[in-house]
């Protein structure tokens, strides 16, 4: 009898330790990589401004077309892998797409009698950043997309808008990830942010290039009968800081992190993570699968000492 329950006891063992070495394998499998990704934003009414030289516009989002994630009014690529776990680094940002309208419709030079239409502020480079075909659309953060368009925004011919962002993987909180501080802009531009979170960032030719379209009110800014006036939007920089979340449950062009929290210095400094991307059943680090291991066989250790006592 003694022996049978020997035996069952070290099958439980030999079990707990397969299960174990499936936690910490998978585990470090699925949290370490931080590979290149998109982050999508919303923008509530007066998230954001822009001024044409007559005062501060609010804005508020428009959502892109196509999206899976209705809110979304702006996504920005992570174009390169992030660091190793417990490593820092720099990567490379574009804003790939951006939709933002007046909130009430405006008078653009301040002096008329009445508002006279909605102003639409765009940015579309997603042609470089997904490539559709017969067989369907598929992401490329990194840029490599051969297009044509996913969003079919209008837009007047621009500079990118670029920056990057300097990451460290495995930052500290309840849920390990990522912490990162960011800046569209160059480095004067960056170093100049009020907030300090552009500090160290930039790059040359960087910030937020946008095209402005002044169109009647409630009208289409695709639609050429409905735009009153387009020209390019003034030049910004934009600084943010925020933390990152390892999930598995979400689709690769997250990178294998979701945007958490961020708060943003600049003409957009209410815009958040879109809600559904942010996902609370969080793949633990392979600390924590290391820990339940240990735990485990610190369980089959006692049962086996209290075996050995009786026998």
């Amino acid at each position: 009898m003694k022996t049978r329950r020997l035996y069952r006891l070290t099958y439980l063992c030999v079990s707990v330790f397969l299960v174990g070495a499936m936690l910490c394998g998978g585990n470090a499998a699925i949290a370490d990589p931080i590979l290149p990704g998109f982050d999508y934003f919303f923008t509530p009414p007066g998230g954001a401004v822009v001024d044409l030289g007559s005062g501060p516009i609010p804005l508020e989002g428009v959502p892109l077309p196509n999206m899976a994630l209705g809110l979304t009014d702006t996504v920005v690529a992570r174009m390169d892998p992030g660091p190793p776990e417990g490593g820092t680094g720099i990567i490379d940002i574009e804003l790939v797409a951006l939709h933002l309208k007046s909130v009430v419709p405006i008078d653009p030079d301040g002096i008329g009698p009445a508002p006279i239409g909605d102003l639409h502020i765009t940015i579309d480079a997603s042609d470089r950043f997904f490539t559709s075909g017969a067989g369907g659309t598929t992401p490329h953060p990194d840029g490599t997309g051969t297009g044509p368009s996913f969003f079919d925004l209008p837009v007047l011919p621009s500079p990118p808008s670029i920056g990057n962002m300097a990451m460290m993987h495995g930052g500290p909180g309840p849920h390990p990830g990522a912490d990162m501080k960011a800046c569209f802009g160059d480095p004067a531009g960056c170093a100049a942010m009020p907030s300090g979170f552009g500090a160290g960032l930039g790059v040359p030719g960087g910030g937020i290039f946008a095209t402005a379209i002044l169109v009647v009110p409630g009208g289409d800014p695709a639609d050429p009968s409905a735009v009153l006036g387009i020209m390019p939007a003034p030049p910004a920089t934009l600084a943010s800081m925020g933390s990152y979340l390892h999930t598995l449950m979400l689709p690769d062009e997250y990178g294998g992190i979701i945007l958490a929290a961020v708060t943003h210095d600049g003409p957009h400094p209410h815009a958040q993570p879109v809600p559904d991307s942010i996902d609370r059943n969080v793949v633990p680090e392979p600390s924590t699968g290391l820990l339940v291991f240990i735990t485990l066989l610190g369980v089959c250790a006692a049962g086996r000492a209290r075996q050995q006592h009786t026998t």
